[in-house]
């Protein structure tokens, strides 16, 4: 069997925050540079901390814009009737209205096919600070909104966290399955997904033995 080390990283808030790092200090600054990174991603444009909308497309025609009158109602800074999604099945198109100013790439966007973010092209389209995109989730479409100025973006402080303890770092064996097994996941938006799960990790804390199936 192979020996595998689990790391376990904790980012609760520890009331009194007086405890200590503890462990070698190229342990500790390993911890902290995958924190730093960690904060680094949710800041990108593509991070979690710009999303700001996820709307999800009916069948056929679904106008947009920040007039209370769309079907999808976008943030009041953008234009109040900017144009429309058709999704079609499993296709989906968009057609803007004259005289507003939205790009794909560098490139006015009147009308277009829009390939979703399962996809090898996936297509962005963009007003301004905000930018957004067709979601696939097991043939349920939507659209994730971003604002790349969004508030929460310019306000995050970080991300609480323990002190780092060596301790938490666990060796595990890996006892693989005679057969892989699929396994159903429920996920946030009502469905579920199958994923493989080829073997099973045992590892002891305190005396106690533990087993995690990673997918």
């Amino acid at each position: 069997m192979r020996s595998i080390i689990v790391f376990v990283f904790v980012s609760l808030f520890l009331v009194g925050g007086c405890a200590k790092d503890n462990g070698r200090p190229e342990y500790i600054k390993s911890i902290k540079k995958w924190h730093e990174n960690r904060i680094a991603r949710l800041k990108t444009e593509t991070g979690w901390l710009n999303l700001v909308g996820l709307f999800w497309l009916k069948e056929g025609v679904n106008t947009f814009g920040s007039a209370k009158d769309n079907d999808i109602v976008f943030p009041e800074e953008t234009p109040s009737h900017i144009g429309s999604f058709i999704l079609n099945d499993s296709t989906i198109s968009v057609k803007i209205n004259p005289e507003i100013k939205v790009t794909a790439g560098s490139l006015p966007v009147t009308g277009m096919m829009m390939n979703d973010d399962l996809t090898d092209n996936t297509t962005v389209l963009t007003y301004g600070p905000f930018r957004w995109f067709i979601i696939n989730r097991n043939g349920k479409y939507g659209v994730r909104l971003r604002n790349i100025d969004a508030p929460l973006v310019k306000k995050f402080k970080g991300i609480d966290t323990f002190p780092v303890d060596e301790k938490w770092k666990i060796e595990a064996k890996f006892e693989p399955f005679p057969v892989p097994e699929v396994i159903e996941i429920p996920n946030v938006i009502g469905s579920v997904e199958k994923d493989t799960v080829s073997g099973r990790l045992v590892f002891g804390v305190n005396g106690d033995t533990y087993t995690l199936d990673p997918v």
